[in-house]
C-alpha cells in the first residue's frame, strides 16, 4: 500500500534507484536494440549487476509500489539468467501497473522462458489488448500460443503480425516456425528458450 514518504526517504530512494540503474546501464536486454543479443557476462559486469540488485532492492523496501524499480530488477534478473526472479519482478510490476504493455510483454517472455505457457499467453494477450497496433506484441503472442500447443491460433497471430509488419524478421521467423509446426516439419517448442537457442 502506498504511503507518503518523508523527504529523507524520497532522497534515499531516488539515490538508490539512480545508482542501481547506472550500475546496470549498457547490460540490459532492451526491446529497442533490434536484433542485438548480448554476449556472456564478464565477471565485473556480473558484479555490477549484483550490486544494482542490492541498490534496487533497498529502494523497493522504501517504496514497494514503484513498478519501474521492479521492471528494472526484472531486466537485471533476465540478464543474469535468473528467470524465476525475473518473472516474479515483472509479475509484481504488472499487478501494480496493469496498464503498461511493456511490463506485460516482459512477464510473458519470462513465463515463456520457464515453459509456463498459460501465463505466457495470458500476459501476451494483455499486452496486445493494451497496445493492439504493435506487431511485435502480436508476434510475441504467436510464440506464447505456439509453446502452449495452440498451433492454429499461433499461425493466425503470426500471420497478423506479418501483415502489419511485412518486412520484420522476427514476425517472419515466428510465422515460418508456426507454419512448420502446423505442417509437422518440426515439433512445437516447449519454451521460448528453445527458439532462442535455435536462432
Amino acid at each position: 500500500m502506498q504511503r507518503e514518504l518523508s523527504n529523507e526517504e524520497v532522497e534515499r530512494h531516488n539515490q538508490l534507484y539512480r545508482k542501481g540503474c547506472e550500475l546496470a546501464k549498457g547490460e540490459l536486454l532492451l526491446a529497442d536494440a533490434k536484433g542485438h543479443r548480448k554476449g556472456p557476462l564478464e565477471p565485473l559486469a556480473k558484479q555490477r549487476l549484483h550490486e544494482a540488485i542490492r541498490c534496487l532492492t533497498m529502494a523497493l523496501e522504501i517504496a514497494p509500489w514503484q513498478w519501474q524499480t521492479l521492471w528494472v530488477l526484472g531486466k537485471i534478473y533476465q540478464r543474469i539468467d535468473d528467470r524465476a526472479q525475473a518473472l516474479s519482478c515483472f509479475g509484481k510490476a504488472h499487478e501494480i501497473n496493469p496498464t503498461q504493455p511493456d511490463v506485460a510483454r516482459e512477464a510473458s517472455i519470462a513465463a515463456g522462458h520457464l515453459g509456463m505457457a498459460s501465463d505466457a499467453v495470458r500476459y501476451s494477450e494483455i499486452a496486445v489488448t493494451l497496445k493492439p497496433d504493435d506487431p511485435g506484441l502480436v508476434a510475441n503472442l504467436a510464440v506464447a500460443l505456439l509453446i502452449s500447443g495452440r498451433v492454429d491460433r499461433a499461425q493466425a497471430a503470426a500471420a497478423e503480425a506479418c501483415s502489419r509488419a511485412p518486412h520484420d524478421p522476427a514476425s517472419l521467423s515466428v510465422k515460418g516456425l508456426a507454419d512448420d509446426v502446423a505442417a509437422g516439419k518440426r515439433a512445437a517448442p516447449a519454451t521460448t528458450l528453445e527458439l532462442e537457442r535455435g536462432r
